[in-house]
């Protein structure tokens, strides 16, 4: 609600300013050397690789394209072929502009409003510096990116059905520039597979996979919920539960499985993303917050997918898997989808009861 009243007051003075890209644009010159700053969200990256990988197309194999990303998610996009050279921001530094300068780019993607960035694009000389409007926070006018951005390509608002794979693919065409396919795709190496299947060889099936955590506190589900939940597979399947995530994740599945009397395989800390992805072809059910678990099951082809959703847009951001069964949960609420993902009543998590998933997994065969 507040974020919405500031929205309100600074598009109400910038009204009479308003930017419309397509008439600013300038024609985009096909570049020498290309970076693409990367959002900092690790479904998000996965929602981008198609892009990466028809920018490639469209630019063909002599111009360089590298990209720069939070450590995090190095390891998600280091086997990426169509990409020349990657830089982990924590091994860059503080000089971002010495960077680009010495790199001798001259064109670069700015996405997820990546402020620091773009300050310093803008001071190294970039001569084209592309970036989203601001469309998803709310705002007519960018006011700060009307110096900082020389091409502005389409973003989308909170309510817009349009798919975020779909919005950063599409950014190409604001650019006169062509798609060629749409596919999510992570380039796993031998090692990858290999030990996922080793992993695998010892869990029997069918294997359902819970993922509880989000990136934004926003988007999680009482613990309650999930323990009726998974009492509740547990006495309908003769299944093997399964956790992944980060090293720092794996107490709270500890806490399920006490508190339910179900062993959970915990994997938390123990695989690498393209490892936990590899994991995912095995799955025959998961059930997961809106987070980028949901986006590893869609590049995994994981044949059932239940996505929990809280405060964030459904249609929006709904896995993209042709092959998969994808089931999402949500209430309908006239406050949703947010602009902040946190309010005092939180609704539309708190009144997302387990009946509700539990009817969707009921209609699923595994």
């Amino acid at each position: 609600m507040y974020a919405n009243k500031i929205i309100k007051l600074i598009n109400g003075t910038t009204r009479s300013l308003k930017y419309i890209s397509e008439k600013c644009n300038p024609p985009f010159i096909t570049p020498k050397r290309a970076l693409v700053a990367l959002p900092g969200y690790i479904g998000d990256v996965i929602l981008i690789i198609p892009m990466l990988r028809n920018l490639r197309y469209n630019l063909g194999a002599e111009v360089e394209i590298d990209i720069v990303c939070n450590k995090n998610i190095y390891n998600l996009v280091e086997t990426l072929p169509y990409i020349d050279n990657f830089y982990p921001v924590e091994k860059i530094g503080k000089n971002k502009v010495l960077f680009l300068q010495n790199n001798e780019y001259d064109t670069v993607f700015l996405f997820n409003i990546p402020i620091l960035w773009a300050f310093a694009s803008y001071k190294a000389g970039i001569k084209q510096r592309v970036s989203l409007t601001l469309e998803r926070l709310g705002l007519d006018y960018p006011i700060i990116w009307k110096n900082l951005v020389t091409h502005l390509v389409k973003s989308t608002p909170i309510t817009d059905k349009k798919p975020q794979w779909k919005v950063y693919l599409d950014t190409l065409q604001d650019l006169n520039l062509n798609i060629f396919d749409e596919h999510l795709e992570i380039h796993l190496t031998n090692d990858d597979i290999n030990k996922a299947r080793n992993i695998m060889q010892e869990i029997k099936q069918p294997r359902i996979a819970v993922h509880i955590t989000a990136g934004s506190p926003g988007k999680e589900w009482n613990l309650d919920n999930w323990i009726t939940l998974i009492k509740y597979l547990n006495d309908k399947y003769d299944c093997s539960f399964i956790s992944t995530g980060v090293k720092n994740e794996k107490p709270i599945y500890d806490y399920l499985s006490s508190q339910t009397g179900v062993k959970i395989n915990n994997l938390c800390g123990k695989t690498t993303l393209r490892e936990t992805v590899a994991l995912y072809r095995y799955f025959d059910l998961i059930v997961t917050l809106d987070t980028a678990a949901a986006h590893f099951a869609a590049v995994a082809n994981t044949k059932n997918i239940v996505v929990i959703y809280g405060p964030t847009n459904h249609a929006q951001w709904a896995p993209y898997a042709p092959s998969s069964n994808i089931h999402q949960v949500y209430k309908d609420l006239p406050c949703r989808p947010c602009l902040t993902r946190f309010c005092r009543h939180k609704e539309c998590l708190n009144k997302l009861y387990p009946e509700q998933v539990i009817s969707v997994i009921d209609q699923i065969s595994i």
